[in-house]
């Protein structure tokens, strides 16, 4: 039955999908599988975890989905907040329940604190998608599960076997979610994680360092669950969208946690929908570090890149790749894209006094849709800034003074120093304002920071040559010349201080200014280390 549906839902070149139980060996095939009809409570979520880790064993290797928060057994908001969590880190995000008002799985209809933390696991899921995707590519090629139990990647280490409580999504990310009540008004709550020994393991929240072979006890609020980073593993993202697969991103993330790049990673795209992936109709992107990393049990072949048609003929992709991560990069690594087995381009990464980052521009074949770019943009920070806490900007609200039409107070807070002609969404430009012109950037909690940066708008005409920080507290920043380039920021250091909110005024601006404005502000905790 279920592959009488799959291949009825597949039509005119497209990819079937059906959605249904599992009906054993070979039921891979037919993808989405359920894992029946669980209930809302604490004990119902425990299970679920290692029942998810281990379908991948049975054969179960792709899309294993729950009724995310309980199909039946009375509302429980704390509970499906952390369903919610666990569902974001694995093959599907599916809220459902039974037919009852009062289990009602929109998350608005929620008290507020619930909203907010599930908004946070929806946002993540979308923000993690690139990686997601082109870890399932693999499970595809490779019959790996994309959520398995620790001891397939460490089948040597008899602590793999014990932790059953934590799982691996892709290669790179380590997950244990948080299946018991909190404590407190934060709804505060513990897991046990064991940490693979080869690899310091960093908090994907709090940029914390993990030592691997240790075993750890981790305390998270409602807004946050126990997430960790393989050090030196760089991990492909995208900035937060409704609909994340829409469209194929113009904008990758890559985030990389540690001391040097040492992990492969394949960044994988097509186009979603149809079978064209089968006949070489897809990108990848691989980065190949100078000394791979290889265990025992997955050995070479998951190092590999695909072995011809590495990107599709008429495929448009055109990303903007850079670093976002905690360390700088000491170790060579080449980085290299490819189309039907042609290098297309590459660039040799090493020790620098700033995060390399690939830049291949207008990389053009008479093929594709549209060139082929991997623009390094202007978000290339220094080292010093990045072994700070991740940019709090980006939890802020900002709004403008004014804002010319296109253009969103946001832009100045996505984590991307670009905009027009890039895209008008990754700046904040002022409508008609120079001297006057202002953007607030308000937090729900206060931030503890020492550091600031500011980009220029990357248009050479607009040019904020001074300006003021004044925050809630009353206190002042004086700020000089914005570098003329959109690629170079200016850093304010100060005394750390405890903050809400706080404003940029541009003072002073060049004649030919019409629109002040900045394309980038980010704000970083002191040093954590």
């Amino acid at each position: 039955l279920n592959k009488y549906y799959y291949d009825h839902s597949a039509k005119k070149d497209e990819r079937g999908a059906s959605f249904s139980r599992w009906a054993g060996w070979g039921d891979h095939r037919h993808p989405i599988h359920f894992s029946g009809d669980a209930d809302t409570g604490w004990a119902m979520l425990q299970f679920q975890v290692p029942f998810t880790a281990t379908a991948g064993n049975v054969g179960c290797f792709f899309f294993w989905s729950h009724d995310i928060g309980g199909h039946m057994g009375g509302r429980n908001e704390e509970s499906y907040t952390r369903w919610c969590q666990f569902g974001a880190m694995t093959a599907a995000l599916r809220s459902h329940s039974t037919r009852d008002a009062k289990m009602d799985r929109r998350p608005w209809t929620y008290p507020k604190w619930a909203e907010d933390s599930m908004r946070k696991s929806f946002h993540l899921r979308s923000e993690l998608f690139p990686y997601i995707y082109s870890s399932v590519a693999q499970s595809c090629r490779d019959m790996v599960p994309l959520t398995r139990p620790m001891y397939i990647d460490c089948p040597n280490d008899e602590n793999a076997y014990q932790n059953p409580q934590q799982f691996m999504l892709g290669d790179h990310l380590l997950v244990a979610p948080i299946t018991s009540p909190g404590e407190g008004e934060r709804k505060i709550a513990k897991q046990v994680v064991w940490f693979p020994p080869g690899d310091d393991w960093y908090n994907w929240f709090t940029v914390l360092k993990y030592e691997g072979g240790t075993e750890q006890i981790i305390a998270c609020d409602i807004d946050a669950f126990p997430l960790f980073v393989r050090g030196g593993a760089p991990i492909p993202t995208q900035p937060y969208t409704s609909r994340m697969t829409a469209s194929s991103p113009s904008r990758i993330v890559v985030r990389m946690y540690g001391e040097k790049l040492k992990h492969p990673t394949t960044r994988y795209e097509d186009d979603g929908i149809s079978m064209a992936y089968t006949r070489g109709k897809f990108e990848s992107i691989e980065n190949i570090p100078t000394e791979t990393h290889r265990d025992s049990m997955r050995g070479p072949r998951f190092n590999r890149v695909f072995s011809k048609n590495e990107s599709p003929s008429g495929f448009p992709f055109a990303p903007t790749i850079y670093f976002y991560g905690n360390e700088g990069l000491d170790h060579p690594a080449e980085w290299k894209l490819k189309q039907d087995g042609v290098v297309l381009a590459s660039q040799t990464t090493g020790s620098t006094g700033k995060i390399a980052i690939p830049q291949f521009e207008n990389v053009r074949r008479p093929d594709l849709h549209k060139p082929i770019e991997l623009v390094a943009g202007a978000v290339s920070m220094p080292i010093s800034i990045l072994d700070r806490a991740f940019d709090v900007a980006r939890q802020a609200t900002a709004t403008a003074s004014s804002t010319e039409s296109g253009y969103t107070a946001a832009g100045a807070i996505d984590g991307n120093a670009s905009g027009y002609p890039r895209g008008k969404q990754f700046e904040w430009a002022s409508a008609k304002e120079t001297v006057g012109a202002s953007i607030k950037l308000e937090w729900k909690d206060p931030q503890t920071i020492d550091t600031i940066l500011l980009y220029d708008r990357p248009n050479t005409t607009d040019h904020v040559t001074g300006g003021v920080i004044k925050f809630d507290d009353g206190s002042t920043v004086d700020v000089g010349d914005l570098p003329n380039d959109g690629a170079t920021p200016v850093e304010l250091s100060f005394p750390a201080k405890t903050v809400r909110s706080l404003t940029f005024t541009v003072t002073k601006v060049s004649a030919q200014t019409q629109n002040a404005g900045i394309s980038e502000i980010a704000a970083f905790h002191p040093a954590t280390k």
